[in-house]
């Protein structure tokens, strides 16, 4: 009994050793030595850490070799699920959360989403006008008729001093008397009822057709995932 005590004291003691180190919280670690299998981190570093993890750059990897991984991922991001699996392919992108959101579109685990450059065509722009340069005058042609203009002839009768009779139809007679010789004036003749069709008019081309870029600042680092370490418990 007495050999026993001492023995039973120091495994309860080693027990609760181990409890207060389980139960003593660590602050976050980004590649951490003991992840959770499947867990993604990041690094500033140009590989990622030997032995617990694999590059998230897309990779096909054996079942084989990373059952425990393969588990927990199935083919979501591609594989034939009998001898490969593909891990996911962080390059160039950021995550979000998976599921369906108030006022959001549901997103499912594994979906690529997003583009770098986003081209504008008539269906996305907002409703606007473009202004017509016009400076309101132009120059035109068309036909007026007019009376044709010529000398003027005709017949004169004048009477006879003395005698009551008329003469008539004398040719080569002079006609004398109080006028005066003048330019004859201007007679503008009011053209009206014009009218201008606009619906052939169009604006001149502009902008240059390139598409703009929809993406924020950022910055690279290399992702990784944990093929090694805990295996995540289930809820």
């Amino acid at each position: 009994m007495t050999l026993r005590k001492p023995l039973t004291l120091a495994v309860a003691g080693a027990a609760v050793g181990l409890a207060a180190v389980a139960l003593t919280p660590r602050a976050a670690q980004a590649c951490s030595s003991d992840p959770f299998i499947g867990s993604i981190c990041f690094t500033a570093a140009t590989f990622c850490p030997d032995g617990v993890y694999l590059s998230a750059t897309g990779g096909m990897v054996q079942i084989s070799q990373f059952q425990a991984l393969f588990s927990l991922l199935g083919t979501t991001y591609g594989g034939n699920g009998t001898t490969t699996f593909q891990l996911p392919d962080l390059r160039g992108r950021s995550m979000i959360g998976a599921g369906t959101a108030p006022g959001l579109n549901p997103v499912r685990l594994g979906d690529k989403r997003g583009v770098e450059t986003v081209p504008l065509d008539v269906s996305t722009m907002p409703t606007h006008t473009h202004p017509i340069a016009d400076s309101g005058s132009g120059t035109g042609q068309g036909t007026i008729d007019v009376v044709p203009g010529g000398p003027a002839s005709g017949s004169v009768t004048e009477p006879v001093a003395g005698t009551g009779y008329f003469l008539g139809g004398m040719a080569g007679r002079n006609l004398e008397g109080p006028y005066t010789p003048a330019t004859p004036g201007s007679n503008p003749a009011q053209v009206g009822g014009v009218t201008l069709d606009t619906s052939e008019l169009q604006a001149g081309p502009a902008g240059g057709g390139q598409p703009h870029y929809n993406i924020p600042p950022q910055l690279a680092l290399t992702p990784c995932i944990a093929h090694d370490g805990i295996y995540p418990p289930r809820p």
